[in-house]
């Protein structure tokens, strides 16, 4: 059964043919919006749809798009989905009014909203960064994905579009190697810190109140108390660390997972764990975190979906890691936090 929505004065319907979502304006007379509707329900029923060219009107995928967001993402998150939406969609009434669906998103037109975005910051005399168009870039390339997940895109056409050149801070991550020479000196407990710490992200306050009730074994994730949007935050777990969990949960001796000794700094700890074995690099959480952020990044995992992850309120903090995001080759994103392996 299909349903009937409305945008402004104009009603649409949406409704599902094998096995994808379509919606299709009806204009502004329910009442032939639930003739529309039946019709093609019918013409489903009958097997008559083989030929029907999926499309959306850009409005109408917008609303779409923004309704998802509001579930997934926190509402500083979502805000920023819908001024970058408010702003393209301006955007195209000036330089593109004829682009009234979603086939006509191409590469051409985000980079001409480049240019755009470029011209209009000299303009008004401000002075936005190419970090801040950078972010509107990512943001879109995130709104196309979806479009592309769903359907209505074949390709991502901002994976065509190249970013500015934009100043970046040198953050200290671990490499592999790096990170075996610390595993192999650590103690055991200590061991079990570092892998918890690369394999999930937590700072030094979530890992210590880290309770085994937080885990799901079923579908291998930590959902922590804390939501930053009407979901849960959740942290896929990766097979390695899985398997030390259930190793370690035979053991326990208490709530917590840790358990670490009162009086004892687990952050002096570390530093003094990796003297002498990093040419000079500290050994800190924001290095094991950053750790973190680079390998996942490089699993195709989104900003958005990183800030999620993290706890961030706003994905913008996430453009600390940018730098990690043109290291990679292949720059296809995904929206699911749930596909580390």
């Amino acid at each position: 059964m299909g349903d009937i929505h409305k945008i402004g004065d104009e009603y649409y319907i949406e409704f599902y043919a094998r096995g994808l979502k379509y919606q299709q304006k009806a204009g502004p007379d329910r009442t032939y919006a639930e003739k529309l509707l039946r019709e093609i329900e019918t013409k489903i029923a009958r097997g008559e749809m083989g030929t029907m060219v999926r499309d959306v009107d850009r409005d109408i995928f917008f609303k779409d798009f923004l309704d998802y967001a509001k579930t997934q993402y926190p509402l500083r998150t979502v805000q920023r989905y819908q001024k970058a939406i408010e702003h393209f969609d301006m955007f195209l009434n000036q330089r593109f009014s004829h682009v009234g669906k979603l086939s006509g998103f191409t590469p051409h037109v985000f980079e001409q909203y480049k240019i755009f975005l470029t011209k209009e910051a000299k303009h008004r005399n401000k002075e936005i960064s190419p970090k801040m168009i950078n972010l509107t870039l990512i943001l879109w390339r995130e709104v196309c994905e979806y479009a592309r997940k769903i359907g209505y895109l074949n390709d991502n056409p901002l994976l065509h579009i190249k970013f500015l050149p934009a100043k970046s801070r040198t953050l200290n991550y671990l490499t592999d190697e790096e990170l075996n020479l610390i595993l192999a000196k650590a103690k055991p407990e200590l061991s079990f810190v570092v892998v918890m710490l690369v394999s999930t992200g937590l700072n030094q306050d979530e890992l210590l109140q880290l309770q085994w009730s937080h885990i799901d074994w079923q579908n291998q994730h930590l959902q922590l108390e804390k939501s930053i949007s009407s979901q849960p935050r959740i942290i896929p777990l990766n097979l390695r660390l899985v398997e030390l969990l259930k190793k370690r949960m035979k053991e326990k001796t208490s709530f917590h997972i840790l358990g670490w000794p009162q009086g004892h700094s687990l952050a002096k700890e570390l530093m003094d764990l990796g003297k002498g074995l990093l040419g000079g690099k500290k050994l800190t959480f924001y290095t094991l975190r950053h750790t973190f952020a680079r390998q996942i990044l490089k699993k195709s995992i989104s900003l958005s979906a990183l800030a999620k992850i993290l706890g961030f309120t706003d994905m913008a903090r996430a453009m600390i890691y940018f730098c990690f995001l043109l290291e990679k080759k292949d720059e296809i994103l995904s929206s699911s936090p749930y596909s580390i392996s």
